[in-house]
């Protein structure tokens, strides 16, 4: 007996320039999204009680992505392009489409991600070269 669960179908990461889409990488392995939503205790004046407010902070996602192919040092070479301010018009977006078990399929979309600490790992000759990449979009979507 086949259980059905919820399946990722595919990842992209997408580099536009100027509102143009330039680039479409495919090399993701996995990803890890995460949806920032926090409470905060506030107090208001003439309420004897803290109310608890919802805060939404934007998403992360840590992808670790394949290195069979040279995508990934490109990816990482538009970040750094970005963050030295050589490359203005620069988005980065990623989108994550899932197939949940009744057919029907949603994508999660983050908008003009940032990264943060860009990581390649090549622990020894014999092995593989591993990377990872965590990102956060202010303003993240969910499609379908």
């Amino acid at each position: 007996m086949s259980v059905l669960t919820l399946r990722g179908d595919a990842v992209d990461i997408s580099v536009e320039v100027n509102g143009q889409t330039k680039e479409v990488f495919t090399c993701a392995k996995s990803i890890d999204t995460t949806f920032n939503v926090d409470t905060e205790q506030v107090g208001y004046l003439g309420q004897s009680t803290d109310r608890t407010e919802e805060v939404f902070n934007g998403a992360n996602a840590t992808i670790e992505l394949d290195q069979n192919t040279p995508e990934y040092l490109k990816l990482i070479s538009f970040f750094v392009g970005r963050a030295r301010q050589r490359l203005p018009g620069v988005k980065v977006n990623v989108s994550a489409k899932y197939t949940f078990p009744t057919g029907e399929t949603q994508t999660v979309i983050l908008q003009d991600v940032k990264a943060r600490n860009p990581q390649l790992t090549a622990k020894s000759r014999r092995e593989r070269v591993g990377g990872k990449l965590e990102v956060h979009s202010d303003e993240p979507l969910i499609v379908g």
